[in-house]
């Protein structure tokens, strides 16, 4: 049983290899149905609960794999604060998009899109609730259980254990400026010491996350899909 085992464990990590040896072949890493992918840009309006004026806050993906995971692509989420004089706060991170369709992660992993949320400013505290997160394909009631610790260097959460889930609660007719469609609703719960906090994102299957809310207890926070583009 033990050396079946190593096999199993051999075989694995041969699996992987091969993918990151292959990884300018993106049919390895994403499905037919990716939504991250290379040169695309989300751009969205953002409203605290206690400020007057709207922020708005741009995602935008790369070809590159993140530096910290190869199975993450890299993406900047960039903060433009209207009244501040830092006006750009940008944060370089990651996403995993395995989508369906085909794709060799996703045969090995399950689809899924994970990403990192952003964490600049007053938004800082998204670090302490589960990033949003859904499998593929949504199902209502879906659970995702959630347990983070930010390592030495990821900032001043560092060594606090977030404990949480993520459940895909309800599908609703989102009406904005650029969906006007269906979106999955998933409800986050996080607990820490910092504090217990709670988050809503939904999730549209062709845009991604285009909606974020969350609450902070002292305040809340609104992210709010603006356009879409590919360049």
């Amino acid at each position: 049983m033990v050396d079946l085992m190593k096999e199993i464990k051999k075989l694995f990590i041969a699996v992987i290899y091969f993918s990151l040896l292959s990884a300018c072949d993106e049919q390895l890493w994403v499905g037919k149905e990716a939504i991250y992918l290379p040169n695309r840009q989300w751009i969205f309006t953002v409203k605290k609960s206690n400020r007057e004026i709207f922020d708005t806050l741009l995602l935008i993906t790369f070809k590159e794999r993140w530096e910290y995971s190869a199975l993450q692509r890299k993406i900047n989420w960039k903060f433009i604060m209207k009244d501040t004089i830092v006006t750009e706060n940008i944060e370089e991170t990651g996403v995993i998009d395995r989508a369906r369709g085909g794709s060799l992660l996703n045969l090995i992993f399950g689809s899924e899109i994970w990403i990192h949320p952003p964490r600049s400013s007053y938004l800082r505290l998204a670090e302490m609730v589960p990033f949003p997160n859904v499998k593929l394909p949504p199902k209502l009631g879906q659970r995702i259980d959630w347990e983070l610790t930010p390592k030495k260097g990821w900032g001043e959460f560092e060594g606090v254990k977030v404990n949480g889930k993520l459940v895909v609660s309800s599908k609703i007719f989102f009406d904005n400026p650029i969906v006007k469609d269906t979106c999955w609703v998933i409800d986050a719960f996080g607990k820490s010491k910092i504090g217990n906090f709670k988050a809503q994102y939904y999730f549209h299957e062709k845009l991604g996350f285009v909606y974020f809310f969350y609450d902070f207890a002292f305040y809340k926070v609104e992210i709010n899909l603006i356009a879409f583009k590919q360049f």
